[in-house]
C-alpha cells in the first residue's frame, strides 16, 4: 500500500504523534496509544513499540522493504492494512527521505511478551556492539576507562595526589587530542579525577552529591556493555534450540547423450519457505510447493517433485538437514 506524506521533511513532525495520526490508523489502530520504546536495531531499521489497552504492538520501519528486524520471529504476529497488504510505504511528493517518515512501515502485534522482550534486547545490544565495531577501526578509540577508574580510585584512598595530577594529564591529553573512549566519555573521566583532587584540598567546588552523581555515570555506562553482553548470550541460548530444514535434491536430465545434473535446495522455516540457491529452477519449485499446499517440513523427503522442468529427480539423492538459523551465515552455496 502507498501514502504520501506531504509535509515538510525539513521540519519533521513529532514522531509518536505522526505515527499515531498518519501511520496507525492504516492498519486500524485508532485508540490513543502508549508508547514505551523507541530503539534502532539496523543502520536503516527501527523498532516503535506501544500499548493499546493490554495488548502490545511493535512499529517496524525500513528505509526499504527488505526486512524488519522481528518479521520472522515467532513472537509476534503481522498487522494487515486495510486492503490486505502488510506493508506500508510511505513517499514524500519532493523526492526526500526522512528517517522514520519516508520508507516502509510494518505493524507486529506481540503475543510472546517474554520471548520479544529478550528479542526486543538482543536487537539493541547487537546494533550498539556493531557501532562500536564500526568505532573501533577509527584511529582515535582507546579502552582506558576501566584503568584510570582503578587507578584514580586508589590513589584517592591512598590520598596520592601526585597520582591524580598524573592521571589527569593523561586525560586532558587524550581530550585535547580529540580521542574517545570505547565506553565511557573522556570529559566525565576528566570531571571525576578532579572531583577526588578537589575532595583531597577541601576545596569544595563539588559537592558529595556532585561526586555520587559523576561515578554512577561512569559505573552505569561501564555496565552497558556486559548487560548488552548478557542479552546477546540470552537471546542467542534461546534461539540455539530452534532449528531450520535444509532440503537438498539432485535432479538430471541427459542432453545429446550427455548427462547433466542441478540440485535444489530449499528452506523450510516453521511455514516459510525459501530458496537460497536463487536458482533458475525456483520457479518451477515455487509453483510446486503452491500447488499442493499439504507439503510441509515434516512431508517433504518424500513429496519432492518428480520432475522440474526437463530434469528428473535422482532417485535416493534428497537428504534432510536440520540446523541452527546462525548456520546459514556460513554456508555456501
Amino acid at each position: 500500500m502507498q501514502k504520501v506524506f506531504t509535509g515538510n521533511t525539513n521540519d519533521l513532525p513529532d514522531l509518536d504523534v505522526f505515527f499515531q495520526d498518519f501511520i496507525l490508523p492504516e492498519f486500524g489502530i485508532e485508540q490513543p496509544v502508549v508508547w514505551e520504546r523507541h530503539i534502532q536495531t539496523d543502520p536503516d531499521n527501527f523498532l516503535h513499540t506501544f500499548t493499546v489497552g493490554d495488548v502490545k504492538y511493535a512499529l517496524a520501519f525500513d528505509d526499504y522493504p527488505s526486512g524488519f528486524s522481528v518479521e520472522r520471529d515467532d513472537s509476534v504476529k503481522s498487522m494487515k492494512l486495510s486492503n490486505g497488504e502488510e506493508v506500508l510505504n510511505i513517499s514524500s511528493p519532493f523526492d526526500k527521505y526522512a528517517e522514520n517518515i519516508t520508507g516502509a512501515f510494518m505493524l507486529f502485534q506481540v503475543i510472546d511478551q517474554e520471548a520479544f522482550d529478550v528479542l526486543l534486547n538482543y536487537l539493541e545490544a547487537s546494533y550498539r556492539k556493531l557501532r562500536k565495531k564500526w568505532q573501533s577501526d577509527q584511529n582515535s578509540l582507546v579502552v582506558i576507562a576501566r584503568d584510570v577508574l582503578q587507578l584514580a580510585e586508589t590513589a584517592s584512598e591512598n590520598h596520592d595526589t601526585g597520582a591524580l595530577y598524573s592521571l589527569l594529564n593523561i586525560i586532558e591529553t587524550f581530550n585535547g587530542l580529540e580521542v574517545e573512549d570505547n565506553t565511557v566519555e573522556i570529559g566525565l573521566l576528566k570531571e571525576y579525577v578532579e572531583i577526588l583532587l578537589d575532595a583531597e584540598f577541601d576545596d569544595e567546588c563539588f559537592t558529595p552529591e556532585d561526586k555520587d552523581s559523576v561515578r554512577d555515570g561512569i559505573y552505569k555506562t561501564l555496565s552497558i556493555e556486559v548487560q548488552d553482553l548478557l542479552d546477546i548470550q540470552k537471546y542467542e541460548a534461546k534461539a540455539l534450540g530452534r532449528t531450520i530444514r535444509l532440503v537438498t535434491a539432485m535432479y538430471s536430465r541427459v542432453k545429446a547423450d550427455v548427462t547433466e545434473g542441478i540440485s535444489a535446495r530449499v528452506l523450510f522455516d516453521g511455514n516459510e519457505i525459501s530458496y537460497p540457491s536463487h536458482h533458475f529452477i525456483d520457479d518451477e519449485l515455487k509453483k510446486y510447493f503452491a500447488e499442493n499446499t499439504y507439503i510441509g517440513k515434516d512431508s517433504i523427503e518424500q513429496n519432492m517433485p518428480q520432475t522440474l522442468g526437463d530434469y528428473r529427480l535422482v532417485a535416493g539423492s534428497v537428504q534432510i538437514h536440520d540446523i541452527f538459523p546462525r548456520e546459514l551465515d556460513y554456508i555456501s552455496y
